[in-house]
């Protein structure tokens, strides 16, 4: 059940700059697309070292999105908001054929 809505962004690069860097923006990609925001719970254990973070937040989506690691970020827009990158991509299968592609997320900070 995909209960949310997000937009995927693609990464583009630009054009390069005097010390011959080319840095990237982002731009839409796919719109008002359905999904489901997975945030385990009990996902980040507090160490003296600081925070450790156990589990990844995951994204749902349906089978016909375009999708890659590095390449693509998710936005939230309805049900669930912040910028994820999209650190792995996984397809799901019912047995046959592909059933859902499931996503670990990273927070944008």
């Amino acid at each position: 059940m995909l209960i949310h809505r997000c937009t995927i962004q693609k990464r583009t690069s630009g054009t390069a700059n005097e010390f011959d860097e080319t840095p990237y923006s982002w731009s839409n990609n796919q719109t008002d697309v359905p999904c489901r925001l997975v945030q385990p719970k009990g996902a980040i254990t507090r160490l003296e070292t600081g925070e450790h973070v156990e589990r990844l937040p995951k994204l749902m989506l349906m089978p016909t999105v375009t999708i890659a690691e590095h390449e693509y970020r998710v936005v939230g827009t309805s049900g669930f908001s912040g910028t994820f990158h999209i650190l792995k991509v996984n397809s799901k299968y019912d047995g046959t054929s592909q059933h859902h592609i499931q996503c670990d997320l990273e927070a944008v900070v």
